[in-house]
């Protein structure tokens, strides 16, 4: 006999949803993976950004609708509602999404679907490194410490947002013709954008503002990234868990066959951003936690010039930190922690953690806005 789950994802481009037939006995194991999953498309014409109340509300019942529809409409006995800023949702909108569903209906922070899905209950640290920059970490006895995630303009820091806005300064500098500017940036950006003053007056009145500046993001890592590499570099931790398969390798910087005509303007933001991300990591890490932690996002690519930096920096400040391939996406982990509210209990603190409501998972209080 199975019960039916529905985990639901709503991010920054789109909502996803994905149905699972969870076995009686993965229940009492929370399986990350469950069995008997099928899924929907992300709808990424809906840009969630622009979308509030009702809207937002209707998005998740049309895309669960497919879902359901695909399955044969089965009974779903608890969704699961991974949302950027859950914490914020006022009542009117955590029942106008909660109704849009059927059965019970968790609402929470899509951070901690994020971290279930890259590292199931285990205690260390998720870093989700994409447009913004955050971290959380716990030691399952209780302590969970989110760090960062404050936004592109008081925070994100080395996050795409964050070293796109960079980029772009010093393009900006290059074309003044003021120390630090950048020629090949200046020439990136007149390719994307058109005429750098246009771009200004569009980027002022641009809703999705942090998105803008993210995109330039991969034009600044291409330009501090040496042309010629020869082999990839290893983890920090050659270590990893039973079952995970080969891990995705960290690009060293010695292991790169450096020719001298990397962009040293793009190189020094690059270099900033893999500090301030070992900073977010290495600060939501518990103190007597395992020193490991899943890196996730589309920021660090594998063999990239930020990867490379960002290992360095960690193999310097915590050598024996053990850097693990994730699990799974947040969509993921809102289905794994489905099957973990119907087992129960949660562990120490999940439920404040990320913002829990709905079902019998209250949070006494939230204690940030996500």
């Amino acid at each position: 006999m199975t019960t039916v789950v529905l985990g639901v994802d709503v991010g920054g481009t789109g909502v996803r949803a994905r149905l699972a037939h969870l076995p009686a006995a993965s229940l009492a194991r929370a399986q990350v993976a469950p069995v008997g999953e099928t899924s929907a498309p992300a709808l990424a014409e809906a840009r969630v950004a622009r979308a509030g109340g009702a809207r937002l509300a209707d998005l998740v019942a049309e895309v669960a609708g497919r879902v359901l529809a695909a399955a044969g409409r089965p009974e779903v006995r608890l969704s699961v509602v991974g949302c950027a800023g859950a914490a914020l949702l006022g009542p009117d909108l955590r029942a106008a999404v909660a109704g849009a569903l059927t059965g019970q209906v968790v609402i929470c922070s899509d951070l901690l679907t994020a971290y279930v899905g890259a590292a199931g209950f285990q205690a260390g640290v998720v870093l989700a490194a994409g447009t913004g920059a955050v971290a959380l970490g716990t030691d399952r006895a209780g302590t969970w410490n989110r760090v960062d995630g404050w936004g592109h303009l008081l925070g994100d820091d080395g996050g795409g947002a964050w070293i796109g806005r960079e980029g772009m300064r010093a393009a900006y500098r290059a074309l003044d013709g003021r120390p630090g500017g950048s020629l090949p940036l200046l020439e990136a950006l007149r390719a994307t954008h058109g005429d750098p003053g246009a771009f200004v007056a569009g980027l002022t009145a641009a809703s999705d503002r942090s998105g803008i500046l993210a995109a330039f993001a991969p034009a600044v890592i291409a330009a501090a990234t040496p042309r010629r590499s020869t082999r990839p570099g290893p983890l920090a931790s050659p270590a990893h868990p039973a079952g995970l398969g080969a891990p995705e390798r960290l690009a060293h910087p010695a292991d790169l066959g450096a020719t001298g005509d990397d962009d040293p303007v793009a190189a020094g933001i690059v270099r900033a951003a893999a500090g301030h991300l070992a900073d977010t990591l290495l600060a939501a890490l518990p103190e007597g936690a395992p020193a490991r932690a899943w890196p996730t996002g589309n920021l660090l690519q594998p063999g990239s010039s930020l990867t490379s930096a960002f290992g360095a920096v960690l193999r310097t400040r915590r050598p024996e930190l053990e850097l693990r391939e994730a699990h799974g996406a947040p969509l993921d982990g809102a289905v794994a922690l489905a099957a973990a509210v119907l087992a129960g209990p949660l562990p120490p603190g999940m439920a404040e953690a990320g913002a829990l409501s709905g079902a019998s998972c209250m949070p006494r209080r939230a204690a940030y806005p996500w």
